[in-house]
C-alpha cells in the first residue's frame, strides 16, 4: 500500500545496534493505532555500522592492556565521541565516513521515494544526538551548486536525480524536522558566533519546521535558538523537557532517553495526526 507520509528516524552518538528504531515505532504503534499506523512509511538511516566493529576491537584492546576505572563510562565517551570524531575526519573521498554515512541517507531517501503515494508527500525526520548534525551536513551540501565533499561534491559517484525525485533525495519535501539532544554546538564552538549558519528552512525550494528538544541536566544535549539570529529564525519550536530525572547530569545515558518521553513523544503523534486526517 502506498503511504500518505515518511517518517525517518537517525540515530545519535553511542554503540547503536540497526534495530534502534524499533522501540519508538511501537511507541508510535499504540499511540496512533493500527489503520494510521499502516498509512505511515516508517524507516531509518543507520550508519554506525560503519564504525562500531572497529570501535569494539578498540575498546577490547584498551580494557585487555590497561588497568581502567569507570569502563562503562569510557566505553560511552570512546564510542560517542569515536563517531562525532570521524563523522567529520578527513570528509573528502569517497571512502570516507562523511561520504558513506550520506550515501546510506541517500539510499534512506530513495526507499522513501518508493513507498509514497506521491513524490510531493511530506516526509518528517527524526535525528537524535549527532544525527542531527549528520543531518545538518546532509541538507547543507544538498543546498549548494556544488558541495566541497560527500555525495553533493564533485568527487562522488551517486547520480543526484532531477526532478520530484530529486527534490526527495534533496530534502526539498521534508516539511518536519525534530532534533533531540542536539549537539551541533560543539562542532561549531570554535567558530564566530556570527559566522555560524544553519542550512536554508525557507528559501531556494526548502520548507521545514525545525523542532528541537533537550534537557537541561543533559550535558551533550544543547538548545539551538540562542547561538545566533540565525538559529534563532531556523529552528520554530525549541523546549527544554525533562527525559533523565535527578540524576541525569552524571549518568550520560539519560541522553538515550528523548525517545521514550511524553513530552517528546506528544508533539510527534500530533504532527502524525494532522498531516493523517
Amino acid at each position: 500500500m502506498a503511504k500518505d507520509v515518511a517518517v525517518v528516524f537517525v540515530h545519535g552518538m553511542g554503540e547503536t545496534e540497526d534495530d534502534f528504531d524499533e522501540a519508538i515505532k511501537n511507541r508510535m504503534y499504540r499511540r496512533l493505532g493500527g489503520p494510521r499506523y499502516d498509512r505511515v512509511y516508517w524507516d531509518k538511516a543507520y550508519y554506525q555500522g560503519l564504525l562500531q566493529e572497529n570501535q569494539r576491537e578498540l575498546f577490547d584492546v584498551l580494557q585487555q592492556g590497561g588497568d581502567l576505572d569507570w569502563t562503562r563510562l569510557r566505553k560511552f565517551l570512546l564510542f560517542g565521541f569515536g563517531d562525532a570524531a570521524a563523522s567529520i575526519y578527513r570528509p573528502e573521498g569517497k571512502e570516507s565516513i562523511y561520504f558513506l554515512t550520506q550515501k546510506i541517507i541517500f539510499e534512506t531517501l530513495s526507499r522513501v521515494a518508493d513507498a509514497l503515494s506521491s513524490l510531493n508527500r511530506p516526509v518528517i525526520i527524526v535525528a537524535q544526538s549527532l544525527g542531527g548534525k549528520v543531518l545538518s551536513n546532509y541538507i547543507w551540501g544538498a543546498q549548494q551548486n556544488q558541495a566541497t565533499w560527500g555525495i553533493f561534491g564533485p568527487d562522488s559517484d551517486v547520480q543526484i536525480p532531477d526532478g520530484d525525485l530529486g527534490r526527495v533525495i534533496r530534502l526539498k519535501t521534508l516539511r518536519y524536522l525534530y532534533t533531540t539532544g542536539c549537539n551541533i554546538p560543539i562542532f561549531v564552538s570554535g567558530m564566530p558566533l556570527p559566522k555560524i549558519k544553519p542550512f536554508k528552512v525557507s528559501s531556494g525550494g526548502w520548507d521545514i519546521h525545525w523542532e528541537n528538544y533537550y534537557d537541561a541536566d543533559d550535558a551533550l544535549g544543547w538548545p539551538l535558538k540562542p547561538i545566533n539570529a540565525a538559529y534563532q529564525k531556523a529552528v520554530k519550536v525549541e523546549k527544554s523537557i525533562n527525559v533523565g530525572g535527578v540524576r541525569a547530569f552524571w549518568n550520560p545515558l539519560s541522553h538515550m532517553h528523548y525517545w521514550r518521553d511524553d513530552d517528546f513523544l506528544d508533539p510527534l503523534e500530533d504532527r502524525i495526526r494532522s498531516i493523517l486526517v
